[in-house]
């Protein structure tokens, strides 16, 4: 995982060189961009065109009422970094395309959520993601680029 107590520093410029490094050598990588306020992963990696239909915020929206699964499989996008490697480079980016609500989306995406006899808080439905995309994408490494500091999702990664 690679980290920064604030933005700017260069993480995700690190994070798509190493990405790049992996692919070139064969392996299966999966970018996962959890720095949801200040995004930066996939305006680096992806061009608009090639992004996912939805994001990670659109996950933790629809998870909220019971829908996550139906867009999990429509979060990958393929880099074109990763065009002439042996490996291959994906992108869980923050956002999909052609969005145009991720500010109200991003209000509501760190709120704990009631399930039957109990409520799954935000960093258990983080753990539960990226397992998820673990399990869906069965790559050889998982990087993830998240702002470190105070808030809940510095904390659970």
């Amino acid at each position: 995982m690679f980290f920064g107590l604030e933005g700017g520093v260069g993480r995700s410029t690190a994070l798509a060189m190493l990405a790049y490094d992996l692919a070139r050598s064969g392996k299966s990588v999966l970018l996962i961009d959890f720095d949801l306020e200040s995004p930066g992963l996939s305006g680096l990696l992806m061009p608009p065109d090639r992004l996912a239909d939805f994001g990670m915020v659109d996950w933790f929206i629809e998870d909220a009422v019971g829908q996550g699964e139906a867009v999990l499989s429509r979060m990958i996008s393929v880099s074109p970094l990763s065009d002439h490697t042996r490996g291959e480079i994906r992108v869980a980016a923050a956002m999909g395309m052609g969005e145009n609500f991720y500010l109200a989306k991003l209000s509501r995406v760190y709120a704990d959520v009631a399930r039957d006899s109990h409520v799954e808080r935000f960093s258990q439905r983080v753990s539960r993601l990226v397992g998820a995309l673990e399990t869906q994408e069965k790559p050889d490494v998982v990087l993830i680029d998240s702002r470190a500091g105070l808030h809940d999702l510095a904390a659970v990664s």
